[in-house]
């Protein structure tokens, strides 16, 4: 199976602090992988490292065997890798179909209408928010408005940074078994995820992250019962 995304011994550093170093990690076509870890361990500077928000210290970051090392997220962004941030990341001064509109800017007016029609269908309540102010839904329709504007973006590699923070055990379930939906159509993805047992069951392949260094890495079944997992969650506060 031939690998979407490639990091080859990934270092960051943050004001003579290193966050990354030396990760090395693939995301194989069509597959999810979990990178998991405790708070800290430098989950969130990958993502951010891959879209191109954070430039890398060393190492290299190659899309379909292109380095995207240090390319300004826009360019990033045009070649079908789409970032959900921590925080959800939506425009909340512009309405709900103004953010899904936008995921499709560029785009056939048609395409546009698809999406919207298909945002809704995967989320109904986002139909009966179309007009509303983003920033006024619940946390849930937010976290809703900004997976269905990912989805509508048609990724090619879709990144999500903790999608259930904060949110009802209930809400989370329906965009788990959304995203489930999702990856069962081959869309390629590398998520974090607090709800360990959560991410374990959407992985096809995991890698453990401690203190900006890979330390386990296998199939969801091989690190169910990792020493390396449980130390990494175990009495930390986890993200």
């Amino acid at each position: 199976m031939s690998s979407l995304l490639e990091l080859d011994r990934l270092s960051v550093s943050y004001g003579g602090m290193t966050a990354l170093s030396q990760v090395s990690l693939q995301v194989p076509e069509g597959c999810v992988v979990a990178l998991l870890g405790s708070n800290g361990a430098g989950k969130t500077t990958t993502l951010r490292t891959i879209s191109g928000l954070v430039r890398p210290a060393g190492g290299d970051i190659r899309f379909r065997g292109r380095s995207i090392a240090g390319l300004p997220p826009h360019r990033i962004a045009a070649l079908g890798v789409v970032h959900v941030p921590e925080g959800r990341g939506i425009f909340r001064s512009l309405t709900v179909i103004e953010n899904l509109q936008m995921a499709s800017y560029g785009r056939a007016a048609a395409g546009s209408h698809r999406d919207i029609e298909a945002a809704v269908e995967m989320f109904p309540v986002l139909g009966r928010r179309l007009n509303q102010a983003a920033g006024t839904l619940s946390g849930g329709e937010q976290q809703m408005l900004a997976l269905a504007r990912a989805f509508a973006a048609e990724p090619v590699l879709l990144m999500l940074d903790e999608i259930s923070m904060g949110l009802a055990p209930a809400i989370n379930a329906q965009l788990f078994a959304t995203i489930r939906s999702v990856a069962e159509r081959g869309i390629s993805m590398l998520l974090i995820e607090q709800y360990v047992d959560a991410a374990l069951a959407l992985a096809d392949y995991c890698y453990v992250l401690e203190k900006g260094r890979i330390v386990d890495v296998g199939e969801p079944e091989d690190l169910r019962h990792s020493e390396a997992l449980t130390a990494a969650y175990l009495g930390a506060g986890v993200t």
